[in-house]
């Protein structure tokens, strides 16, 4: 069985450290899309001759 050296704990620290990174950048993206969604609902709102599925 391999030991687990300082470096490998280190590559592992690394990588748990990106992955709220990478899940906080998802979720601003989820929210900004949400927002674009919203804005385009009021347009449609604003609009009501242009059919909408939403």
């Amino acid at each position: 069985m391999k030991t687990i050296s300082n470096e490998d704990m280190s590559k592992v620290e690394g990588g748990l450290l990106f992955i709220p990174i990478l899940i906080g950048g998802f979720l601003l993206l989820m929210a900004k899309a949400r927002e674009d969604q919203q804005e385009i609902n009021e347009r449609m709102c604003i609009e009501p001759h242009r059919s909408s599925l939403f």
